[in-house]
């Protein structure tokens, strides 16, 4: 959903199609960090402490976390 309107509001801009695959990982990372820390689960998990940090521990060849 957040992509269609990125793409929508990218095209609206004029800004070139190829500049969303350079955000696109910024985007993927937040979804998957906001699921995280959205899932209740997580807070059980660690016990309700705070999180210090969160931290990239790796990247694929093609550019995916």
């Amino acid at each position: 959903m957040k992509r269609m309107i990125l793409t929508a509001m990218m095209i609206a801009a004029g800004v070139a199609p190829s500049a969303e695959a350079a955000l696109s990982g910024y985007y993927d990372s937040a979804e998957r960090i906001s699921a995280l820390l959205g899932d209740e689960r997580l807070a059980d998990i660690l016990r309700q402490q705070p999180i210090g940090a969160i931290s990239n521990t790796g990247t694929r060849k093609d550019g995916a976390a």
